[in-house]
């Protein structure tokens, strides 16, 4: 027999930064003698710094996010565990990144639903951060069923299934421009709980509370963009009254990503009317158009 793999839901969220692409086309076609180490140390401040910038920040926004949650008596011994044992996982393919996370059985249920709010906060948080650094991406996040691949080498093995293929849809074919499309998996999942259906048998009256909670609150910080697709809304009501300040996330920051998504509009639109120039000119107005709603 064959091994064995172990099949769960799966929340998964498919990053791509942008502009990596065109930072590399000076040397996509040369090989390591044809370029000098300062052209290599200016490239990798383009592309490998920023993207060692997200890995870094991200865990730190997360780890905010759960140290930060208050939870009673019951629940902190398995909470503290949980946050010991933390099983969120980052992978990188070129520009872009998979984070993923396993929604596995506990004794309570809302200790594993605790992650999804924390995983959507803080890419909402990375996406105002590296905005306020000059630089952007696309996002796709969906629940679904995946596994990880047998990998005795490795310690960070690879997932492999639906909710990978459909997050990274999401963000390849849907997101188009700098936001965070949610997929309706996770939607419904979130709709589920916040009704108070339990997600096992026998869950306890106290865990399906603390579950509606949190989908609901999950639910609150997730609107409709213009196109009709569910996107995070973290420059909605919710996330800056509730959440801005729990993952630390400042004023100036927001007001230097807006300032930054202002100028990239406007120096696109006036630049050279090359297709590149037209498209990233649509991409940030329609981003500045989101900013400007909510501000």
């Amino acid at each position: 027999m064959g091994y064995k793999y172990e099949w769960f839901n799966y929340i998964v969220a498919s990053v791509d930064i942008l502009g990596q692409k065109s930072a590399f086309k000076e040397i996509k076609d040369k090989l390591i003698l044809e370029v000098s180490p300062a052209k290599l140390q200016e490239i990798s401040e383009k592309t490998i710094d920023i993207v060692e910038r997200f890995r870094k920040s991200f865990f730190n926004y997360y780890k905010r996010y759960l140290r930060k949650t208050e939870v009673s008596e019951e629940y902190k011994a398995e909470y503290e565990k949980m946050i010991k044992e933390q099983e969120i996982k980052l992978k990188f393919f070129s520009d872009t990144i998979i984070i993923s996370l396993a929604i596995k059985p506990n004794k309570f249920q809302a200790i594993n639903i605790i992650h999804i709010p924390a995983i959507l906060t803080s890419i909402g948080g990375m996406l105002l951060s590296m905005l306020y650094d000059r630089h952007s991406f696309r996002a796709g996040i969906e629940l679904g069923i995946a596994t990880e691949l047998e990998n005795k080498e490795l310690e960070n093995k690879d997932i492999y299934g639906p909710a990978l293929i459909k997050a990274y849809c999401l963000e390849n074919r849907i997101a188009k421009y700098p936001r965070i499309v949610i997929g309706s998996n996770l939607i419904e999942y979130l709709k589920f709980l916040s009704e108070g259906n339990p997600i096992i048998n026998n869950q306890i009256k106290m865990d399906i509370e603390r579950c509606k909670k949190i989908a609901k609150s999950c639910l609150s910080m997730i609107d409709t963009d213009f196109d009709g697709y569910p996107i995070f809304d973290y420059l909605g009501e919710n996330f800056r009254n509730k959440i801005l300040s729990k993952i630390e996330i400042s004023q100036e920051i927001i007001s230097g990503a807006y300032d930054f998504v202002k100028r990239e509009h406007e120096y696109r639109k006036n630049s050279v009317q090359n297709e590149e120039n037209k498209k990233l000119a649509l991409k940030y107005l329609r981003l500045l158009n989101y900013f400007e709603k909510r501000l």
